[in-house]
């Protein structure tokens, strides 16, 4: 004959006790004391697995940012900003400082596009930057295209790139890199600059201490008005270092 098993707390005890009169009333009792451990456990895990991934999405989201990079191009007056997948499309960014010796700079282009994948690097299209120089004379570049290091303050210009002194130089390259916190110009590729008293051509070309030396390498050739023609010579270089 089956008897009622019974089962009460001592005195003084909780009083969630319970109470079961068959076996089988025991395993289920049984199974659901492990079911209840169980989701103890699990939730002793998730909740701070929980915290820690909350957390670490609003790092991310604060990291990513779209406006984290493009907060150093600000927009000129009417600029716009427009999201796409992983790019951020600006209008009419403009960016102005100085060199490390105080000379002021100012890069602005028609649209800038920042890949948040490539968090440093920002596409310009249609740029216009000025340099200023020891001598209180300035330099503007303008190209089609380039690509600005917010990092490293690094402009690489592409595509028809144009340079005008306010001293009476103009210059005509393909490729340059520029870089704003040093005041250097470099150009690996031919180079095309007419002065005042005639045209210099090279294969390549720096600017260096904000403009105080300016050197020129690799088959120079100086063509100089009425007709004269020096330093026609493969691999010769040369250099000006402006008093």
């Amino acid at each position: 004959m089956t008897r009622p098993i019974t089962a009460d707390p001592p005195a003084g005890h909780d009083t969630h006790a319970w109470t079961v009169s068959r076996r089988a009333d025991i395993g289920r009792a049984f199974r659901r004391a492990r079911r209840h451990s169980r989701r103890v456990r699990i939730l002793r895990l998730a909740i701070p697995l929980a915290v820690l991934v909350g957390t670490l999405v609003i790092v991310l989201m604060t990291w990513f940012n779209p406006l984290r990079v493009l907060a150093n191009l600000p927009t000129a007056s009417g600029g716009k900003l427009a999201v796409s997948g992983s790019k951020i499309t600006m209008e009419l960014p403009r960016l102005a400082g100085f060199t490390k010796d105080s000379r002021s700079y100012e890069v602005s282009a028609k649209s800038a596009i920042q890949d948040l994948v490539k968090p440093d690097q920002v596409e310009l299209r249609e740029i216009q930057a000025r340099m200023g120089f020891q001598d209180q004379s300035t330099v503007e570049m303008r190209a089609v295209s380039g690509t600005y290091n917010t990092k490293r303050e690094q402009l690489v210009l592409s595509e028809r790139i144009t340079l005008t002194s306010s001293k009476g130089y103009a210059g005509h390259l393909s490729e340059a890199a520029v870089d704003m916190r040093k005041g250097s110009i470099t150009s690996e590729r031919p180079v095309r600059i007419t002065m005042p008293s005639g045209v210099l051509e090279s294969n390549r070309l720096q600017v260096l201490e904000s403009g105080d030396l300016i050197r020129f390498d690799g088959g120079v050739v100086l063509h100089l008005e009425g007709g004269a023609v020096a330093g026609a010579t493969p691999g010769v270089g040369g250099e000006e270092r402006r008093p």
